[in-house]
C-alpha cells in the first residue's frame, strides 16, 4: 500500500513539474480569511462550457464553471454522484470538438436542485489536454 502511494505522489510530481514545463504556470499557495489556504496548483478561468460527463455507465449533461491545467468544476443536475470515482469528461473547447479527459472526482457539494463536482485531470499527457492548456494559455490573463 505505501509502495503505490509513492508512486502515485512521483506521478503527480512528474506531472505538475511536465504541466509547468507546458505553460501551465503553477499559482503560489494563497492565504485565505482565517488561516484558511487555497490549495489549488494552477490558476482556474471562470468559463461556462456545456459538458458530458460518463460516470458509471451513464452519459449525464452539465456546464463547467471553471477549468485550470489540473481539473474543472462543474455544474451538474445528478444526485447519484460519487466523490473519488473516476469520470470521463467530454466537451468541445472553440475549435477543438469531442474533447475527452480521464479524471478523478475529487469534491461534491449538494444543493436542492443541482450539484457542483470537482474534477481533477488523471490524463495529462493527452491531446485533449494539450488542447486546454493552448486554450489557457491564449485566454488566461
Amino acid at each position: 500500500m505505501q509502495r503505490s502511494k509513492n508512486l502515485a505522489q512521483l506521478f503527480w510530481v512528474t506531472a505538475d513539474t511536465w504541466l509547468r514545463g507546458k505553460g501551465c504556470k503553477a499559482s503560489p499557495f494563497l492565504t485565505m480569511n482565517e488561516g484558511m489556504k487555497e490549495k489549488r496548483r494552477f490558476p482556474r478561468m471562470a468559463v461556462s462550457l456545456p459538458v458530458v460527463l460518463r460516470h458509471r455507465g451513464r452519459l449525464i449533461p452539465a456546464t463547467t464553471l471553471n477549468i485550470s491545467c489540473g481539473g474543472m468544476y462543474i455544474d451538474v443536475s445528478h444526485p447519484d454522484i460519487s466523490e473519488s470515482a473516476p469520470v470521463e469528461v467530454i466537451f468541445d473547447l472553440e475549435e477543438k470538438r469531442d474533447l475527452s479527459l480521464l479524471g478523478k472526482i475529487t469534491r461534491v457539494e449538494s444543493a436542492a436542485q443541482t450539484s457542483g463536482l470537482g474534477v481533477q485531470f488523471t490524463d495529462v499527457f493527452s491531446l485533449s489536454h494539450k488542447a486546454v492548456q493552448n486554450y489557457l494559455r491564449t485566454n488566461l490573463h
